[in-house]
């Protein structure tokens, strides 16, 4: 879907979570713009996936639901510095990585070889705090296992992801 600029969407959202996805945390993001290639803005929020039973047994999964309107206060903020684990992990060229700011921070996200030679920067900025998001193309380097590292403020924080061609 396409908006003129300086229109505005709102509605209902159902998102399908299958029984399968794993426990653990996630993150849902909604992007802005012509993505993957040209990305405006991003926003979304955490949740859990916790054991449980669903009451519904013909249930393949359940619903993230929400309403997002104009005028909504979507900016609350994340309370502690964190890096998020990259999606999907493995990848084939293209990986997403996730990361949350409680204030303004100046930013630095690397990308390491298994040798400690940084490949690439994928930021470099002072940003304002909240929820991030930056997508890295791998598809210029060899398959094998890189390392992020996010440096904001006194936070560092280095995960393992693996590309996979």
């Amino acid at each position: 879907m396409r908006l003129p600029p300086y229109d505005t969407l709102s509605g209902h959202f159902n998102q399908h979570v299958p029984n399968s996805a794993p426990l653990g945390d996630y993150f849902y993001w909604v992007f802005c713009g012509d993505y993957p290639s040209v990305l405006i803005d991003s926003a979304g929020f955490p949740f859990e996936v916790i054991a449980g039973v669903l009451t519904d047994t013909e249930d393949n999964g359940w619903l993230l639901t929400g309403l997002f309107r104009e005028g909504d206060d979507l900016t609350d903020l994340p309370s502690q510095f964190a890096l998020l684990h990259n999606y999907p992990n493995p990848f084939n060229a293209r990986t997403v990585i996730n990361y949350q700011l409680p204030v303004r921070s100046s930013v630095r996200l690397e990308v390491y070889n298994l040798l400690g030679k940084k490949v690439a920067t994928l930021v470099d900025a002072e940003e304002q705090a909240g929820y991030r998001s930056v997508s890295w193309d791998g598809s210029g380097v060899s398959s094998g296992i890189y390392f992020y590292k996010l440096m904001a403020g006194d936070f560092t924080e280095t995960k393992r992801m693996m590309l996979i061609k």
